[in-house]
């Protein structure tokens, strides 16, 4: 059976990444709105996974220089606040960038990446 690639484009943090398909229907079944090769929106591995208070994160991308300091640096979902125009999670840094204190910040979705337990 012959494979081909699909390419995809995250939704929520605009990554590229492209999948491995075997059925010569898929775009047919799965994007009919679409031609074969156009670009596909899918939620990325990354962002699929869904963060709950408690949670263990990275911060793996920059949206705005807020927290660009960050970057690399690991914390803990402390609440998760949602309105109909998004969600922003407030998460406690495990280690602080300026003054040595566990700092709570907050971030949007693309910016986390959920840790394994």
């Amino acid at each position: 059976m012959e494979t081909s690639r699909v390419f995809c484009k995250c939704p929520v943090c605009g990554d590229f990444y492209h999948i491995l398909v075997r059925d010569p229907d898929w775009y047919e079944k799965m994007w009919p709105e679409g031609t074969p090769g156009e670009l596909v929106p899918g939620t990325c591995i990354i962002c699929f996974s869904e963060l709950e208070k408690g949670c263990r994160v990275k911060i793996r991308k920059s949206i705005c220089s807020d927290s660009a300091s960050f970057l690399g640096k690991e914390g803990t979902v402390l609440d998760i606040l949602t309105r109909s125009d998004g969600t922003l999670y407030k998460v406690e840094m495990s280690e602080s960038v300026d003054d040595g204190q566990p700092k709570t910040v907050y971030f949007v979705r693309a910016e986390l990446e959920k840790l394994k337990k």
